[in-house]
């Protein structure tokens, strides 16, 4: 084999690897803490986004009373429908 072959080889070894490292990474694993906070006040900014509205639902789910802290106020009620109500 050809010098150009390992380096073509080496090349695709290692897009592969990194790969299957970013996807492991970014799999988006449940939080591992099962910290009970009810009772507690939360202030979620940045609530209209897909971060804020999943921070928003682990939070309550977890008992803490949350609220949410919007710039544009008409965003809000594309995700609230999926935080539960306490």
């Amino acid at each position: 084999m050809t010098s150009i072959s390992f380096l073509v080889i080496g090349v695709v070894c290692v897009l592969l690897l990194l790969f299957f490292l970013i996807r492991c990474l970014t799999q988006g694993r449940a939080c591992p803490s099962r910290c009970n906070i009810d009772g507690r006040t939360v202030l979620v900014t940045g609530a209209d986004t897909a971060v804020g509205v999943e921070l928003t639902r682990e939070l309550s789910r977890r008992g803490a009373r949350v609220i949410m802290a919007v710039k544009v106020h008409a965003k809000v009620f594309c995700g609230h429908s999926t935080v539960p109500y306490v």
